[in-house]
């Protein structure tokens, strides 16, 4: 409620806009910003930034999932996610989230593995590769489950109600479920600000990488941008905000019905 309400501040819907908001401005601003410094120059910067935002967030969820081990509650939450439920197997729409989180995790169609395998040597093994890509990005995002799962066993243990009850989906598992759980932890705000420290290296090493495809297209057509590559990513990168000024008005998204 504090997200929707105070943070999104969402209007009834997207008939009514409403005012740009100050804070997610800034907020933005600041994301393309970060954005711009890990691809300021092309594969070179980005190749080096994400060692850091590839590594960082394992280690972060590792600590998170040692300590939701220790609590109360937390096991429950754990058979609740490798528990399978053959029914749900008859429900099309099973398939079509699982046909999405494939299409989004792994990023097909997007151009992302074309334009980074474009650095590769002409010899590289990219069968290799490819396998790498998916064990490790699904593996990523099993772990993922078991670190928030955990927690939302705690939470419904402490609150004593169903675990059905405090799983939500999508962005409010995040963004909503999972800090409810944080909150009720020893130490909450030590683990809060470990758990968003993951979010935002996840986020950005996914949003540079994306970015970058932009970028090279751009580069890729008009060859004076590879001369003054700097210059016209930050002009590329305000542009950016600039198409982005809408997400930060009251009217919903998608996103923002969570």
């Amino acid at each position: 409620m504090f997200n929707r309400y105070n943070v999104l501040d969402i209007s009834s819907g997207l008939e009514d806009i409403g005012s740009v908001q100050g804070h997610l401005v800034l907020s933005l601003v600041l994301a393309w910003a970060a954005v711009y410094v890990c691809v300021i120059k092309g594969i070179r910067s980005s190749g080096k930034v994400v060692y850091v935002t590839a590594t960082l967030p394992y280690l972060l969820l590792a600590i998170l999932f040692v300590n939701n081990l220790t609590l109360p509650g937390s096991l429950d939450g754990i058979i609740f996610f490798i528990k399978p439920d053959f029914r749900s197997l008859l429900d099309i729409q099973v398939w079509l989230e699982a046909a999405i989180q494939v299409f989004y995790s792994v990023s097909i169609g997007w151009g992302l593995h074309i334009t980074l395998a474009s650095y590769n040597t002409f010899n590289n093994n990219c069968l290799r590769d490819t396998f790498m890509m998916t064990l490790a990005g699904e593996g990523t995002s099993v772990f993922g489950g078991f670190v928030i799962f955990s927690a939302l066993g705690f939470m419904a243990h402490e609150a004593n109600v169903p675990l059905t009850e405090v799983a939500k989906s999508g962005p409010g598992l995040g963004l909503v479920a999972y800090p409810m759980a944080l909150a009720q932890m020893p130490l909450p705000n030590i683990w809060a600000v470990l758990f968003f420290i993951a979010m935002i290296t996840l986020g950005l090493d996914s949003q540079f990488t994306f970015t970058e495809i932009t970028y090279v297209y751009f580069e890729d057509c008009f060859l004076f941008m590879r001369e003054k590559q700097m210059i016209c990513r930050a002009g590329l990168s305000m542009l950016g905000i600039l198409l982005s000024l809408p997400f930060c008005t009251q009217a919903p998204s998608g996103s923002h019905e969570t």
